[in-house]
């Protein structure tokens, strides 16, 4: 990888869409981070778009307590932001490892990452996107929010994308969730979760699926603070109560409102959470943790339950009425549609059968897709054609539709019934136009399966999310502990019934006072139930 005026040191994450670097800017002599686009996306004008307003953004915003962007760059190959690089970690790896944090640390980031969202907030930003991995912790204390590639401004034009997800499912606000305005108080929610994750140790709202983590968001409320955690004072828990409000209109008004109440709070201070970060132990507070004056909590509405039962009547009005005009809903009613569908075997086949219902309206067009609509050149139409079965092998050109595939995670494609390509692919590749039955497989998650219709000359775009498939886990514990899974309690063995988890790696602690606590790793293999034994003293 080779950027003008740059020198790449290492990379430091790739995703299916950016690959950050650490990297020092040659002309300046000074670290920077790279994000780069990766080179698979270079025609995809959506993408761009939505890259350079990230930089946009960001450029406008000058705080201690955001990151810094330097450049942003373009080329033949590639597109790239350059920003500050934060040597340290993000609020995810400190919570991951050390939660629940000492409330004098957790006050301490609420008043840093407050100062933070209060100043773009001032200058019309709203990040959209708060959460723990998107708060950077450098070595000196210092608070950052970065990744601001999901927010909104005025006077720069939002990217619109039909199926776009807007958010982190386990943070979002449940305006968000449900697709209505987005203000700066939807911020506050999602701060208000990643509060709770400090002290807890995960988001109330998280779920082993989109739709679980949203339908946790909208219906369900989460247990007080200080219910959670017996050392977290009842002003904290009250104002996290607060900012956790279903409604926009009842929550905490704005990031002012929140300082305010913090004035007087004991906290530490840069330093202080310095020398924690290198040796994390409980801090002592400097000053009386309770604020002048406390927020009020909202009390909980009976209604609650009657408007979530007339969301879900409304939810499902809407999505037929979207599927009827030959549109798709939006993702995180595709998804929670998907896994409605996949537990009912009249809606869905199981995996490998192509038996769909042709003349079911509903199934015309795939879930989780974006149709970005682009004329075919003739330059491009490669020979590498998948000429569908029962069809002609030779076509004419007009006859041509193209396919590109967008799958998280990876999978195998396949297209009526053979195998054409694994994700993440290069290029589109190029069917018969007509109806086609695709299939994305991945071991360790559902399979997609949905009919599809090309258009002559046209390439279209199918964006999917594939949903975990989950196995179990049989565990016996001598002579008892509590166990944590993923840094999140679970319950206290003797266990009633095997525990029912995501196939993929799952992170174990077991806790009984008389003894040292043991961490330990399972994989939950699809489809399988997993035995572990484990004996404290040995």
């Amino acid at each position: 990888m080779v950027i003008k005026g740059y020198t790449i040191i290492r990379e430091i994450n790739r995703g299916p869409i950016t690959t950050v670097y650490q990297a020092r800017q040659e002309a300046l002599d000074r670290s920077a981070l790279l994000k780069i686009l990766n080179v698979q996306w270079k025609n995809e004008r959506d993408l761009i778009a939505r890259f350079r307003r990230e930089a946009k953004i960001c450029a406008r915003l000058h705080h201690p307590n955001i990151v810094t962007v330097y450049d942003f760059g373009t080329g033949t190959e590639q597109f790239y932001i350059s920003m500050e690089f934060v040597e340290g970690q993000s609020l995810a790896d400190l919570i991951r490892d050390y939660a629940p944090l000492p409330i004098a640390v957790v006050v301490y980031l609420i008043y840093e990452i407050l100062n933070g969202l209060d100043y773009a907030h001032r200058h019309g930003v709203i990040h959209r996107d708060i959460k723990p991995s998107n708060i950077m912790l450098s070595a000196d204390g210092a608070v950052k929010i970065s990744d601001f590639g999901m927010a909104m401004i005025s006077g720069i034009p939002g990217i619109t994308e039909q199926g776009d997800a807007v958010g982190s499912p386990a943070y979002i606000s449940p305006e968000q969730a449900l697709g209505k305005e987005i203000t700066a108080n939807s911020d506050l929610f999602s701060l208000g979760v990643t509060i709770y994750e400090m002290i807890n140790g995960s988001s109330p709202f998280k779920g082993a699926n989109i739709a679980e983590s949203i339908n946790k968001t909208l219906n369900e409320e989460p247990l007080p603070l200080n219910v959670i955690n017996k050392g977290t004072p009842d002003w904290l828990s009250q104002m996290v109560a607060g900012m956790l409000q279903k409604k926009a209109k009842d929550r905490v008004a704005d990031c002012a409102q929140l300082l305010e109440q913090l004035q007087g709070v004991g906290q530490t201070d840069a330093a202080g959470m310095a020398a924690y970060l290198k040796n994390p132990q409980p801090l002592n507070v400097v000053a009386d943790p309770v604020p002048a004056e406390a927020l009020p909590v909202p009390k909980r509405k009976w209604i609650y339950g009657f408007v979530a039962v007339l969301f879900v009547i409304g939810l499902i009005l809407f999505v037929n009425q979207y599927r009827q005009n030959g549109l798709m809903p939006p993702p995180f009613v595709a998804d929670s549609l998907q896994e409605i569908t996949q537990e009912n075997p009249k809606e869905n086949p199981p995996a490998g059968e192509l038996t769909i219902r042709t003349e079911d309206k509903r199934i015309k067009k795939p879930q989780n897709k974006t149709i970005n609509k682009t004329a075919v050149p003739e330059s491009n139409r490669r020979m590498n054609r998948v000429i569908a079965p029962g069809k002609e092998k030779h076509v004419n050109l007009s006859e041509e539709a193209g396919l590109f595939v967008i799958c998280n995670p990876w999978a195998e494609i396949y297209v009526d019934g053979e195998k054409i390509d694994t994700t993440p692919l290069n290029e589109a590749f190029f069917l018969t136009a007509g109806f086609h039955s695709i299939e994305l497989k991945n071991p360790n998650y559902k399979t997609y399966l949905r009919r599809i219709e090309l258009n002559d000359g046209q390439t279209d775009t199918l964006r999917v999310t594939l949903l975990p498939q989950s196995g179990a886990l049989e565990l016996r514990v001598h002579p008892w502990a509590k166990v944590y899974i993923d840094n999140a309690y679970y319950e206290t063995t003797p266990l009633t019934k095997p525990i029912a988890l995501t196939a993929g790696i799952h992170v174990l602690r077991y806790e009984n006072p008389n003894f040292a606590a043991i961490r330990d790793t399972v994989e939950i293999i699809s489809g399988e139930t997993i035995q572990k034994r484990v004996r404290f003293g040995k």
